[in-house]
């Protein structure tokens, strides 16, 4: 059964590589050993059959802030069980520098002891530059302004003479010669369709519509064509009629393209984003079944066989069936996170009150728990009833499951848009805050407060996102947790 299970994870462990382009590391403390899989020798560029070890995979970070901060976290793991994710500079083995980054999380033995850590790598190189790029650009138009990079004109309404100082002549690629000084000068250098659109937005300003503050393109004599932010103010007289304009250009070119560049990068990213979800629902889909044949067959010999193979057997038998369980219910979630972007919402005004009481009362006899609920009346939100549900099903579970009292309270309230779900179980700590949402990432041991696969929470962010609502939370250790979802898009 393992060698039907085994493939299938392969394909979907390697196919989500291929897209990505992300490595696989692992540090095995133990045995004193490093893995790097094929992608991670790619970016630092050595042999595929070169050996690592941790002293030399943490030489490959630029020395300075890099190797000390890779140094530093990985201690902190060994010595604190603490994850981390950081982009870091290293420089590979043909000296070409790249920036990484490196996600790392620890593996504990049967002691709750560090006895190995392991995680991802990736090369973050273009969007790094991209994002660089980007924040110089803003630097560049701070100094520009500065140095008098910036275009001022002075339009006499009236008279009709438009009058330039020397940076927008170089804005607009003419000579002073070349200007007549009037508004339709002006109007000439403009991209044949901007006129009109420009021409619009000049007459609303003197109308005192609206400000003017807008961009344009200008069509340089040599056929270049550049971008122009442009803002001015109108001066008028006693009677509120125009008098002048006063106003200033700079050319925005760089910026647009760079902005254009990131919007390309970004649908990129969503479509690579999409396919992986793609893959993970099928991939996931497929293995349900034989995961379920597993447990069968493990049920089927300890009916049949029983008798014969004994009390070690037998324990062999339920260590399949628990694995099968725990397996079934990580790829339930892997399909119910899938599915959250893939399924079209229904959202319909609904009455929240009733709604959080039938999933409290439902948990209370399903989990036979001692439930005290305060709830407070939460009017109607437009959301999905169904998904709604399953948000607070997992809200009111983990109130349920992380909590040592014996009776545990839980109270839920509404605040303008806002909803609160407080607790009074163990609370989280302010260090785990980032992990709560994250994706099978659990903050306590698998065998710990019944168990789970630590996808709960992400479920329920995705969700609330598709809702185009926010969820955050306050706790104290010992105190309990109270989590606030805004609401404010779903209002009725």
């Amino acid at each position: 059964m393992e060698k039907t299970i085994e493939p299938l994870y392969r394909k979907l462990f390697d196919k989500t590589r291929e897209i990505s382009g992300i490595g696989v590391w692992h540090v095995d403390l133990i045995n004193h050993t490093l893995f790097w899989d094929e992608n991670t020798k790619k970016i630092h560029e050595v042999e595929l059959d070169y050996v690592p070890d941790l002293e030399s995979g943490i030489n490959f970070y630029k020395e300075g802030f890099s190797r000390d901060e890779i140094a530093r976290l990985c201690n902190n793991i060994i010595e604190n069980g603490e994850s981390f994710e950081t982009e870091l500079e290293i420089v590979t083995t043909k000296g070409t520098e790249i920036w990484v980054k490196s996600i790392g999380m620890p593996q504990f033995g049967d002691a709750d002891e560090v006895v190995g850590f392991y995680g991802t790598f990736q090369e973050v190189t273009t969007e790094k530059k991209k994002l660089e790029e980007v924040s110089r650009l803003k630097e560049r138009a701070v100094i520009a302004a500065a140095v008098g990079n910036v275009g001022i004109w002075d339009w006499d309404v009236v008279k009709n003479e438009l009058v330039w100082d020397d940076q927008m002549y170089a804005l607009y690629g003419i000579k002073s010669s070349d200007f007549s000084g009037a508004y339709e000068a002006w109007q000439n250098g403009l991209h044949p369709e901007d006129k009109e659109p420009g021409d619009q937005l000049i007459q609303e300003a003197l109308q005192g519509n609206k400000e003017f503050d807008t961009q344009f393109r200008v069509l340089w004599p040599n056929g270049e064509i550049r971008f122009i932010q442009a803002k001015a103010t109108v001066f008028r007289d006693e009677n509120g009629l125009p008098l002048r304009m006063l106003g200033t250009n700079w050319d925005i070119t760089e910026e647009v393209k760079r902005n254009k560049e990131l919007e390309e990068l970004t649908t990129k990213l969503a479509l690579s984003n999409e396919q992986l979800e793609e893959f993970a629902y099928v991939a996931s889909h497929d293995l349900k079944s034989p995961i379920r044949n597993m447990a069968h067959y493990a049920t089927f010999l300890e009916e049949d066989f029983g008798d014969k193979i004994g009390g070690e057997g037998k324990e062999m038998l339920q260590g399949i069936k628990d694995q099968a369980k725990s397996m079934t219910a990580l790829v339930d979630d892997l399909l119910t996170f899938s599915r959250v972007n893939k399924m079209k919402l229904e959202q319909n005004a609904a009455p929240m009150t009733s709604l959080v009481r039938e999933v409290a009362e439902f948990l209370r006899v399903n989990d036979k728990a001692d439930i005290e609920l305060e709830l407070e009346d939460l009017g109607e939100l437009k959301v999905d009833i169904i998904k709604m549900r399953e948000v607070f099903n997992n809200l009111i579970t983990n109130a349920i499951k992380y909590n040592e009292s014996d009776v545990k309270s839980i109270k839920i309230w509404r605040e303008g848009n806002k909803v609160f779900v407080k607790d009074n179980g163990i609370g989280i700590d302010s260090k785990f805050k980032e992990k709560v949402f994250s994706f099978f990432k659990r903050l306590h041991a698998k065998d710990e407060y019944g168990g789970g696969t630590g996808a709960g929470m992400a479920i329920v962010q995705k969700v609330l996102e598709r809702h185009k609502a926010t969820i955050d939370f306050e706790s104290k250790i010992g105190e309990g947790t109270t989590f606030i979802i805004d609401f404010e898009s779903c209002a009725v």
